[in-house]
């Protein structure tokens, strides 16, 4: 096999070295530098092109409308195919649709395109590569479904009319070779017609640009040529990506059927019995770790790991706060509007990761691993959905969103280029938070901060290579979180296949209704808690903006640090929940109590801590981040109110963790609502309206926080009353049976 991958290898590049002895062949003979230039000079001037910043955005850009419109295209032609085969007055309407398209010029269609929709270049792009790839898609994918024995879907009807299934798991499996072929065919022709259609339209900061600028300056065609090269790299990379996806996957159903790790009922049977004995000893270890630890060791051992977690999610936004303040107000700012955005995804990811983690503990509990591999795996793939959807539409409509989440004139086009990155890391972020609180609600937060923390780290390296050293900007920051959310969600998920007691696996994904209400119900307090906060903080900018760049800076370096502050209140809250969870599931009442209650002394303490800093030192704190006197100025009476306001917290935080965990989702529902919503946008209006301007603004905040906990404290006072107590447990532990 080694050698077969070798010996093509060589092939391949003995078929680059012929073209480019080709080439130079051609530039003697014509001796002409101006329209065909020495090899040399061309592999020169693509040396010096590929450490060029532009050249990497033009790259990037390219690659953003190349992947997007394939996939428009092959999801489209499926479709259609899909629609033929079942109806044949679709086949028949579709039929010369297809074969018009097939034929007809690439320079017609731009042409009318570009008059229909000019200065919407980009809405030109998808529908040109959509019109030539989706009858190549259609057709290929139509014979594949056609040439498909009708035997295996009548044999699968009989145990199923659900016509989705049957779509999924007998017409595209089938015609998967069909699909392939057809995919990968659709990258080169992909390439090259959004190429033309950038450089016939102009499409600013993209290959065919910059192209279609070196032809216009008249300078040669050696930087063109050069171009090209990196575009045939291109085209290799994006050919290779697949079947590298592939060949891992085929790797991972591998070591599946080897080690016969899955759940279903007639596999079960003859799994090996050290295999049922590791199972079984990793499920005793949990039980016995969440009833009989002692609760403060216990706390302390979660809650560690998960404030580390959390503040290390807050560290990827510092970071950036840091590296892109040295770039002036207006960059900044645009980290401001991007963490509205971020907490929009962390609103998706914390609803599934609560809501199955809530109802995971619960299986857990119940000595039901594959219960709790269904929970887990119904929320991770519909986090990779809801995280696909926010990237196709977020880019697609990526001007009016940035403008809608509080950008002014002049830091749109910053928050445009920070949010691609945002936006294409989308469904990373939400795999990896979703990943991260399960192995939270299982007991092992440790793992959790091993993946986040790496991740943290690759932020911190990239914004100091591709600011300081590339000066790439805040394109180059976006890129920095976007590659380290990536490789974060990579660690998370490998962490998670070796040391959880669940599986993740498609097949484990639940069609009944309940489970993913369970998870909604779950994971509502939360969805509600960040949503808000995204709805309040997009409030919060819009209100912000008539004041100026500098104030939307000071206040995004104050939100950043209260966040900081915040989430070790969180970490600790989340401490308690899998504690909570399991013991409420057991009902070992007397325990989730001293839990509540340790809960709110240490949370308090650490937050108390950290808030005093805010309050004596807030000008140094706002002077880390930006050094203009403005932005000190405003940020400093803002950040002391925020502190003021933050000691308070903990009540409210932990108060709604509590009834998170142990399932009263009405009362959870109702306290996220508080802070970042139900009390937070009514104040910023009410003060917003009264002659304190600015410090208005910056009060309403600590007005929510100090009201949320006095509303909280009553429902903590009726849980503990209303809850029976319960004897301790006092078996010895080698007593337990594992069943």
């Amino acid at each position: 096999m080694v050698k077969k991958y070798l010996k093509s290898t060589l092939y391949y590049v003995i078929g680059i070295i012929l073209v480019g002895f080709i080439f130079q062949i051609l530039s003697w003979i014509k001796n002409n530098d101006y329209f065909l230039p020495s090899i040399i000079d061309v592999l020169a001037s693509f040396g010096k092109l590929i450490i060029k910043g532009n050249t990497w955005i033009a790259i990037l850009y390219t690659i953003r409308n190349v992947v997007l419109s394939i996939l428009l295209s092959f999801a489209i032609g499926i479709l259609f195919a899909v629609l033929a085969y079942k109806f044949k007055i679709a086949y028949q309407i579709l039929k010369p649709l297809m074969m018009l398209f097939r034929f007809i010029p690439l320079i017609i269609i731009i042409n009318i395109l570009f008059y229909l929709f000019y200065r919407r270049e980009g809405i030109t792009l998808y529908i040109c590569v959509c019109s030539f790839l989706v009858p190549m898609i259609y057709e290929s994918v139509y014979q594949g479904i056609n040439s498909i024995d009708k035997s295996y879907i009548d044999v699968y009807k009989m145990s199923s009319s659900f016509n989705l299934i049957i779509l999924f798991r007998v017409y595209l499996p089938l015609a998967a070779s069909a699909c392939k072929s057809s995919f990968l065919n659709s990258i080169g022709l992909g390439i090259k017609i959004c190429l033309s259609v950038e450089f016939i339209c102009g499409l600013n900061k993209t290959l065919g640009y910059l192209i279609k600028s070196e032809i216009d300056s008249y300078m040669g065609y050696t930087n063109v040529y050069a171009y090209l090269i990196i575009l045939i790299l291109l085209s290799i990379v994006l050919e290779l990506l697949p079947l590298l996806i592939a060949f891992i996957y085929k790797k991972i159903k591998y070591r599946e059927r080897k080690y016969n790790l899955n759940y279903d009922e007639a596999a079960w049977f003859v799994v090996k019995y050290h295999w049922v004995a590791f199972i079984m000893e990793k499920s005793v270890s949990y039980y016995n770790k969440m009833k009989y630890t002692p609760i403060v060791k216990l706390l302390i051992l979660l809650s560690i790991p998960t404030t580390i977690s959390m503040l290390i999610t807050n560290i990827y936004n510092a970071v950036d706060t840091y590296f892109v303040g040295t770039l002036g107000e207006s960059p900044q700012a645009a980290t401001g509007i991007l963490f509205t955005l971020q907490c929009i995804i962390q609103a998706f990811a914390f609803m599934l990761g609560h809501g199955s983690g809530t109802y995971a503990a619960k299986k857990y509990a119940e000595n039901d691993q594959k219960g709790a591999s269904i929970y887990i795996s119904t929320a991770f793939f519909n986090g990779l959905f809801i995280g696909s959807l926010l990237l196709i539409f977020g880019l697609i409509f990526i001007n009016p969103f940035m403008i809608l989440l509080g950008s002014s004139d002049t830091v749109l086009p910053y928050s445009r280029q920070y949010g691609m990155w945002v936006l294409i890391s989308a469904p990373f972020m939400i795999g990896s938070l979703v990943i991260n609180n399960n192995l939270r609600y299982e007991g092992k937060a440790f793992y959790s901060m091993i993946g986040l923390g790496i991740g943290a780290i690759l932020n911190i390296f990239g914004d100091f290579v591709f600011i300081n050293l590339m000066h790439l900007g805040v394109f180059g920051a976006g890129m920095s979180t976007g590659i380290s959310q990536t490789i974060s969600f990579i660690i998370l998920l490998i962490l998670h296949f070796r040391h959880s007691q669940a599986r993740l696996s498609i097949k484990l994904v639940s069609l009944k209704i309940s489970v993913h209400l369970n998870i909604f119900r779950g994971g509502l307090p939360s969805l509600l808690r960040q949503g808000l906060t995204s709805i309040s903080h997009g409030v919060l900018n819009n209100l912000v903006k008539p004041f100026g760049d500098s104030a939307t800076a000071a206040i995004s370096i104050v939100n950043r640090y209260s966040n900081l502050i915040m989430c070790t209140g969180l970490g600790i809250g989340q401490g308690l929940q899998p504690v909570a969870a399991f013991n409420y599931g057991v009902k070992d009442y007397t325990r989730v109590k001293k839990a509540l209650y340790v809960t709110l002394i240490m949370s308090f303490i650490v937050v108390a801590s950290l808030a005093t800093i805010g309050l004596i030192i807030p000008d140094k704190i706002i002077w880390l981040f930006q050094h203009d006197s403005e932005v000190i100025k405003l940020g400093t009476n803002a950040l002391r109110y925020y502190s003021i306001g933050i000691i308070f917290l903990p009540i409210s935080v932990v108060a709604n963790m509590l009834f998170q965990s142990i399932r009263h989702n009405l009362v959870a529902s109702i306290l996220s609502t508080l802070r970042s919503g139900a009390l937070f946008i009514p104040a910023l209006i009410i003060l917003n309206s009264t002659n304190l301007g600015f410090n208005g603004i910056s009060l309403a905040q600590p007005i929510a926080d100090v009201l949320a906990a006095i509303i909280s404290i009553p429902f903590l006072i009726l849980f503990v009353i209303k809850t029976p107590s319960t004897k301790e447990d006092s078996e010895n532990i080698a007593n337990i049976p594992i069943n």
